[in-house]
């Protein structure tokens, strides 16, 4: 999954473990620390490609996360389908905007916040 880091605004690609899941959102575990931020997740995960990566601790010798999904438009999809970048590939600001805006848009209409499961 691709990961726009809130703090830093910077996408980075991770490989996560699904370790729960929920109409909400879905819980996540991997080898290094995630920073809040955007979510794309290269295969979708129950009919959902994209969400807001809400928190990230360490549980052992792991790190876990939690993610509440976003429902993307169709539009805001096919804008969406190949980020992020490979690493060290900068996309122009323009494109940064119209990528925040596609998420914005999704939260707008998600209406229920993320389930109990969801909160560390």
């Amino acid at each position: 999954m691709g990961v726009l880091s809130f703090n830093h605004l910077e996408a980075t690609d991770h490989v996560v473990r699904i370790v729960n899941i929920s109409s909400h959102g879905v819980g996540v575990e991997s080898d290094e620390q995630l920073e809040p931020g955007l979510v794309w997740f290269h295969t979708s995960v129950e009919d959902n490609r994209g969400g807001i990566l809400l928190w990230s601790r360490k549980e052992g010798d792991r790190y876990r996360a939690g993610i509440q999904f976003l429902s993307l438009r169709a539009e805001d999809e096919r804008l969406l389908r190949y980020w992020p970048p490979c690493p060290g590939n900068l996309r122009p600001c323009t494109e940064l905007e119209e990528l925040v805006a596609a998420w914005m848009r999704a939260a707008g209409r998600n209406q229920e916040p993320p389930g109990a499961d969801m909160h560390p």
